[in-house]
């Protein structure tokens, strides 16, 4: 595995690509993995430092991590649809964005590069980065809240799912106080933290997020969405993370 590799070996950096070349991951030299979440993290905060009021684009699933840290810098963060076609499509008509990260992995740069979610382009960005403050020393100052892994909510069919999403957006009329962001599915939005449903757009699934700025947060919000799922009149055929 590339985690015991570069420890092993003392290597600074190793990257990992997918199949397509579309999306990467990252060990540092102390084994430490930089996931899709960590990177959009690392390329906001860079382009924030060196462009000022950068606006980036981040998709529905991402850390509120990195939202709060692009206002701290003086940056626009706007919160996108997940998906590649969805973000390339939006990054055409806004030419102001100078990144967009997903929580899967994929990252664009369209005014540096262009609009193509490009693994290799992504690792020579990360090793930019890592010559002025390596990877390895930053990791532990980066600002991270506490999550839950992502959870899958598995239906019978499409109609099924779409039905299940309809009755939680009915639920969740019905609690005005909820602060939800609608761009793609149901972001509520606490003071300390959030959670996220939303139907995938080629599966039968809701896809389920949480995370919170403590761990005592995170179980409340958690909490708050079972509560919620618990009300429902169909039932997953299975669940999983």
């Amino acid at each position: 595995p590339l985690r015991e590799s570069v420890v092993e070996h003392h290597a600074d950096i190793g990257f990992a690509l997918d199949m397509d070349g579309d999306r990467l991951g990252v060990i540092d030299k102390n084994g430490k993995y930089w996931n899709g979440d960590l990177l959009s993290y690392l390329f906001a905060e860079h382009l924030c430092q060196t462009h000022q009021g950068a606006h980036i684009y981040l998709d529905v699933k991402s850390s509120q991590a990195i939202l709060d840290q692009v206002h701290e810098l003086g940056g626009k963060a706007t919160i996108v649809p997940t998906g590649h076609a969805l973000i390339k499509s939006l990054l055409k008509t806004n030419s102001s964005v100078l990144f967009a990260g997903e929580y899967s992995g994929h990252h664009y740069f369209p005014k540096e590069y262009c609009l193509v979610d490009d693994a290799v382009y992504s690792a020579l960005r990360v090793l930019l980065i890592d010559k002025d403050f390596p990877l390895d020393q930053r990791y532990n100052s980066l600002r991270k809240y506490e999550s839950i892994p992502q959870k899958s909510l598995t239906f019978a069919s499409h109609k099924e799912k779409e039905t299940a999403m309809a009755q939680i957006s009915e639920l969740v009329k019905g609690h005005p106080t909820l602060d939800i962001n609608l761009v793609d599915g149901l972001r509520a939005r606490f003071e300390a933290g959030w959670w996220l449903i939303r139907a995938s757009n080629t599966e039968p699934i809701l896809t389920l997020r949480c995370e919170g700025k403590t761990l005592k947060a995170l179980k409340e919000i958690q909490e708050n969405l079972d509560q919620l799922l618990a009300q429902l009149k169909i039932e997953p055929t299975t669940t999983s993370h």
